[in-house]
């Protein structure tokens, strides 16, 4: 079936309303249309391009080697051919005829204006308009800008039937486009795995028909140092893609990978292939960071952290401009990147003369300008060259207004939307989290706000109104980044498309648009890039196999439903296919050894000491089917889809045992990898180990081959290959989608990671708010009192001096006090949890729900969540009452002394216990977060260490404190009213009895008290925490709006329950065991402080 018939008959199953053009086309600036649209199945098979515009080539570009407009109507030529299946010429005339009566398409000079965002004139834009029924005209502002609009009218022609289509093609119709924005680029990580030079052609081409028009190549780079998987930092892997021809010395530099580089001509067919489709090669050579591929060949030149350069060695920059005196020459661009990142901020004034250094000898050398990252290089002595281009890619490493301020050229690749991670993402490594497939959600809601579409002048996610200016002098545009963290042998080289594969077309289409542009219709984006992918011109990355009927029913349906795309069997003539891409279904017999070989991989049935082993080989590593439980294998992690931890029930242990003869059955799509049922039965997948970095959470990932078809060998019997996978047995239904969009797992960034940021500015606020209060005001960072300045020092004297062993004290007492009542407390919390979140539950008494708990579930389940409690209220418990002491003591001060804080105690306790239980409840949160897991999901774990582990993997750091701002909501509340009230019902007490048989009480009549002021705070504290007490369990039981933040889940959640429920259910449990929890931490607290000798605290009660 050729490509023509394989877009038109998807095209019928998809339907056009369900497609928009990538970047879209603006609206027809035509008054004038007709019923009449251009047939080019009825137009002449003759591009014409005028004479006079014919050599024109755009010199405002990046590219030394320029194409002319003629090179890029031949280009044209070749695509529209191979699309349409049929044999279009191209020729040079002399002007034009009058196109309502002309056949073909006319090329030529766009004589309108063309401007980027900022203004300034581009050769890029075009004019497209609908001449005739038979004919089309397409003018550039310069050859690149005709170019681009050959890319709209194959995705017009792609997108549109006769009849009509999602982008008129009506005669009178005319649209005029112009890029945004210069730099529309992509990069690749090819210094930590080899990409070949027909993949790399590939992915231009690729990008070329959404106007990309960027290339970064990141040639060199090592494995990260800091993620453990060699003992040697000379065994670790490194790389450098380029086979150095003259200097031939530098072939150290490739440690004996020699096969896996681009030689010079490798590298030139490579540039002119990119440029012929208007993508500028940009290659990246990294010093005096990720520099192991040079230290391991120099171990002289390198810092203690291997992978960095010592700077100040005198080896060191004649060696970097000797590598890169043997590879300018190779460049056929204006600008080259020499990295410049991530090196050590103690040696700034080093790097920033090493940066400017290789900056004006490149210059000098070749008449290039570079680029480097943005880099944190603190020096208040030299400051970075104008001229130098800055990559922003992380807030902490540079600000991009300051560095448009700072009066340096910008690109945005701020790793918050452009990083991928390819195969597997940080987690658990912190705080970056990239995703292993581009997050579209970061591009169409930007900083987690729905519908904000990024353009490449929004950088900051996080704080809203600290962007760039669109069109601001400086910004060139963006950059997208797929990263190889993961070392060479995680990923196939398709698989870095699977991850860049969305990303290109979006960031491609929003570069280009801008904010003057269109914007995407987000119902519409996946549907368009699934069905525009197979057919880009010039590749197939998508490893169609386009001779058969792939697409005569749509992609996804069940492949029950269609003919196999091939069925062979022993005796019949093998047709050779290459490859076949996702999603696919491969059934095998075999009755001994086999191997089906591609241009991609090999497939191999191999002889083992106990059977046969089946084994995958790509780019020279071997995949052996290892063993992994259905389970594991077929039921998604959600948040890392994949990704199966080290703890799970898998042995991955290599499978060794198959027998002869055989039936094999290989379903692989993105996400699920390659997994293998034997006769029937699920024996596992074929994946790789990741090594999980500084915090060692290793895990096993999928890997996702595609079929080799090109050439069988051995014992195989037959072959059937069917589009689409049906998941055996996963009982998750059956078609798993195309390469995906990020929209799960890991997708957004979200606001709860900034929560402790706004729960510290309340903090800040109310403390404000209470300093105010009290009459004080801030001068040069000191408190004074408004009046009587003189007397607050004097009375400050009289403060006990507290030591930090007074502290570790407040501390220990505070540990020991919490972590014994709330331990002891775990089963009336337990049933306490159940009333408030088990529908089944709510009336119960006590005694009932306890009962209904220990019959159903047995009589430890009413201990469920006693680890991650007494852990979590040990850390939490002493930072609480050691915190409080502390803050106390501390607004005492501000306030003048004891004397005067007396007539402003209320507002102390207030304070004080409030900011104690901020800083508490940041190390309690995640524990507390596992607790209401282990208690309110039934089976969730065995205990605090596979909870927590669970939890970690999971969801990371956001779902650890995903409820950080209701369990504030929760614990401050609980804490102002054990402390405040706990302190206003002692000295009451003290004030009844007199000053004198207070003098006199004895040790019992002191606890007494104690005790008795325990149960009045702990009535208050039940009180006031327990309606966000029931939110908080709720939410962590998983209820309300998954979509929203934790904080908007609390207040739908209160909607929902009502003032009833919130106030009143559960609380007579909760104020049962509040006032035990409470009470006995005071009494606990006390013997505690006297035991051990501590300090009395202070005391500002009022006496009469």
């Amino acid at each position: 079936m050729s490509i023509r018939h394989l877009f038109t008959a998807l095209l019928a199953a998809v339907g056009t309303s369900s497609l928009e053009l990538l970047p879209p086309l603006p609206k027809s600036d035509s008054d004038f249309t007709t019923a009449a649209t251009w047939d080019w199945a009825k137009t002449a098979k003759t591009i014409f391009i005028d004479s006079s515009f014919a050599n024109v080539s755009d010199t405002d570009g990046l590219t030394l080697i320029p194409p002319t407009a003629f090179d890029f109507a031949s280009t044209f030529r070749d695509d529209i051919s191979i699309l349409l299946s049929q044999n279009w010429t191209l020729e040079r005339v002399n002007g034009f005829p009058n196109f309502s009566n002309a056949s073909g398409i006319f090329l030529g000079k766009y004589n309108g204006t063309a401007n980027y965002e900022n203004g300034s004139p581009t050769t890029e834009g075009y004019e497209l308009r609908v001449t005739s029924p038979s004919s089309v005209f397409i003018g550039g502002s310069g050859a690149r800008g005709m170019f681009w609009g050959t890319r709209t009218l194959l995705q017009l022609i792609m997108t549109n039937s006769p009849t009509g289509g999602i982008g008129s093609l009506s005669v009178g119709f005319r649209t005029t486009d112009a890029p945004a924005y210069a730099t529309r680029g992509f990069l690749l990580d090819a210094g930590r795995k080899w990409y070949s030079p027909s993949f790399l052609k590939e992915l231009c081409s690729y990008a070329s028909f959404f106007k990309m028009s960027e290339f970064h190549y990141h040639l060199s780079d090592n494995y990260p140092l800091n993620r453990g998987r060699n003992e040697s930092w000379q065994d670790v892997y490194s790389h450098f893609s380029l086979l150095p021809e003259k200097d031939t010395e530098l072939k150290a530099i490739l440690h004996g990978r020699e096969n896996e580089t681009l030689s010079r001509s490798d590298f030139m067919d490579l540039q002119q292939h990119c440029v012929s489709r208007g993508v500028t090669v940009i290659p990246e050579i990294e010093a005096p960071g990720h520099c192991l591929y040079l230290t391991k060949w120099k171990p002289e030149l390198a810092l203690p952290k291997r992978d960095l350069l010592n700077l100040t060695h005198p080896d060191t920059i004649p060696t970097v401009k000797r590598i890169w005196a043997e590879f300018l020459p190779w460049f056929q661009t204006k600008e080259v990147h020499i990295g410049a990142d991530e090196y050590e901020r103690d040696l700034a004034d080093d790097y920033v003369n090493f940066v400017n250094d290789m900056s004006r000898w490149v210059n000098k050398t070749s008449n290039k300008r570079v680029r480097i990252w943005g880099t944190d290089e603190p020096s208040d002595k030299l400051t970075i060259d104008r001229d130098i281009v800055i990559q922003h890619w992380q807030y902490g490493q540079s600000d991009p207004i300051q560095v448009l301020q700072d009066g340096h050229d910008l690109i945005n690749s701020q790793d918050w939307w452009a990083y991928t991670s390819i195969k597997s993402d940080h987690a658990p490594i912190l705080p970056a989290r990239y995703p292993q497939f581009f997050n579209e959600s970061r591009l169409l809601n930007f900083a987690d706000q729905d519908g904000w579409q990024w353009q490449p002048s929004d950088f900051n996610p996080f704080n809203k109104t600290m962007q760039v200016d669109p069109g601001a002098k400086g910004l060139r545009g963006a950059t997208l980044a797929a990263w190889n963290d993961n070392g060479p042998d995680a990923s196939t080289q398709l698989e870095a498309y699977y991850s860049l594969r969305r990303g290109i077309a979006l960031t491609g289409a929003r570069a280009w648009s801008g904010k003057r542009g269109v914007e995407l219709n987000p119902d519409l984006v996946s549907t368009s890039v699934d069905f525009f992918s197979p057919f880009v011109p010039a590749q197939n990355l998508d490893r169609t196999v386009r001779g058969t009927n792939l697409t005569s029913v749509p992609t996804g349906s069940s492949s029950a439903n269609r003919n196999p795309i091939i069925s062979w069997k022993a005796g019949e003539e093998w047709v050779a296919e290459g490859s076949k891409g996702m999603n696919y279904t491969l059934t095998l017999t075999a009755d001994g050894p086999f191997s089906l070989s591609g241009p991609d991989n090999s497939l191999s049935l191999v002889q083992s000491e106990d059977g046969h082993s089946l084994v995958f080989d790509a780019d020279g590593y071997k995949y052996p089917l290892r063993s992994v439980s259905n389970k594991d294998g077929t039921e998604l992690d959600p948040g890392h889809p994949g990704r199966i931890w080290v703890n799970a029930s898998s042995t991955h242990e290599v499978v060794e045992n198959i027998s002869t003869p055989v039936n094999i059955t290989i379903t692989t799509d993105v996400l699920h990898g390659s997994l293998v049922w034997i006769n029937g039965q699920f024996m596992g997948r074929f994946e790789v180990f990741v090594y999980g970095g500084r915090n060692t959470q290793f895990s096993w990932n999928q890997m996702a081959f595609v079929a080799p078809l090109r050439k069988m060998d051995g014992g195989l019997t037959s072959l059937v290959l069917d589009d689409g996978v049906s998941i055996l047995g996963a009982g998750a239904g059956n078609e798993t989608a195309q390469p995906p969009s990020q929209n799960a797992g890991s997708t957004r960034g979200g606001p709860e990671s900034w929560t402790v940021i706004v729960a510290a500015l309340l903090i800040h606020v109310t403390a404000s708010a209470f300093i105010n209060h009290l009459g004080l005001k801030i001068q040069e960072n000191k408190c004074i009192h408004k009046s009587q300045v003189t007397m607050a020092a004097e009375k400050s004297s009289q403060l006990p001096t507290f030591a930090p062993s007074d502290y570790v004290k407040f501390f220990s007492a505070g540990a020991l006090a919490a972590t014994l009542t709330h331990g002891a407390a775990t089963p009336i919390d337990v049933v306490k949890t159940r009333i408030q979140v088990d529908d089944a539950m709510k009336g119960l008494n006590m005694v009932k729900a306890a009962r209904t708990i220990a019959a159903k579930e047995g009589a430890s389940a009413l201990l469920t969540g006693f680890g991650p409690t007494a852990v979590g209220y040990l850390v939490q418990g002493g930072s609480k009452f050691a915190g409080y002491e502390f803050f106390k003591k501390k607004f005492v001060e501000m306030a003048g002394g004891p004397e005067r804080a007396v007539q402003h105690r209320t507002g102390i306790y207030l304070g004080a216990s409030a900011t104690a239980e901020f800083f508490a409840d940041i190390l309690l949160c995640p524990l507390e977060a596992t607790r209401i897991r282990l208690v309110s999901q039934r089976g969730y774990a065995t205990g605090l260490t596979t909870g927590f582990a669970r939890m970690a993997r999971e969801e990371g750091l956001r779902g650890f404190y995903s409820g950080f701002v209701p369990l504030l909501f929760k614990q401050v509340p609980y804490a102002v009213g054990q402390f405040a009230v706990h302190e206003a019902a002692v000295e009451g007490i003290y004030r009844t009895i007199g000053p004198e048989k207070k003098a006199t009480l004895t040790h019992a009549q002191a606890t007494g008290v104690e005790l008795a002021s325990g149960i009045v705070a702990g009535v208050a504290a039940a009180v006031l925490s327990h309606p966000a007490d029931t939110l908080l369990s709720a939410i962590n039981k998983g209820a309300g709006d998954k979509g929203q933040g934790a904080t908007a889940r609390m207040f739908q959640l209160a909607g929902e329950f009502g003032p009833k429920r919130l106030l009143l259910t559960g609380l007579g449990p909760r104020i049962f065991m509040t006032c035990g929890l409470v009470a006995g931490q005071f009494v606990i607290y006390a013997q505690c402080k006297a035991l051990v000798g501590a300090a009395p605290g202070v005391e500002i009660h009022k006496e009469d």
